[in-house]
């Protein structure tokens, strides 16, 4: 068989190497007592750090939650502004039938987006102002303000963009005035 092969162990503790005959012996066990000043400040930094760090994601996390809703409406938007553009005439009028007609194979759910009715569309046919074509409910947001995707139509062009409650609250009325029968733009025959 083979040889036998000898492991070096840890030598064993002498008298001397303990401190001596009279020195105690170290039995590795702490003597009791509060911790030291040093360490309760270190505790407290980890534990600081550590809230802190929680807080940031999340911080960040509800961030990303807003910016995904924002995105999807925005898209939903876009997408009808794109969809809505062959519909303008030549010379840059705002179509009278805006709301598109569902596509093939989208899906259902989500939300709706709130579109000019044909008669809004054809009393602000003439106006010179912005006009808002469409807008989608109110989107709760928890870190950014809250806010809507809508779709304008300005100098001929649909377009989108993100407002917040108070800007679109602003929008809303402004436009209510505008399809006042008494109105200066008020359209009397369609185009």
């Amino acid at each position: 068989m083979g040889k036998a092969v000898s492991i070096p162990t840890a030598p064993t503790a002498t008298p001397a190497m303990r401190g001596g005959d009279d020195a105690p012996a170290q039995t590795g066990t702490v003597a009791p007592g509060p911790p030291p000043a040093s360490h309760k400040r270190a505790i407290v930094r980890r534990s600081a750090a550590l809230l802190a760090a929680t807080a940031a994601l999340v911080a960040f996390i509800l961030l990303l939650g807003d910016m995904r809703r924002r995105n999807v409406a925005m898209e939903r938007a876009q997408r009808f502004a794109e969809q809505l553009t062959g519909r303008v005439g030549q010379d840059g009028v705002l179509p009278l039938n805006l709301e598109p007609a569902p596509a093939a194979g989208q899906p259902a759910g989500g939300f709706r987006f709130t579109w000019l009715t044909r008669d809004e569309a054809h009393r602000l046919r003439g106006s010179h102002e912005r006009i808002l074509a469409a807008y989608s409910p109110g989107i709760e947001c928890n870190l950014s303000p809250d806010g809507r995707a809508v779709l304008f139509f300005e100098s001929g062009r649909f377009g989108a963009a993100w407002v917040s409650e108070k800007e679109f609250t602003a929008l809303n009325a402004a436009q209510q005035r505008l399809l006042e029968p008494d109105a200066p733009h008020a359209q009397t025959g369609a185009r």
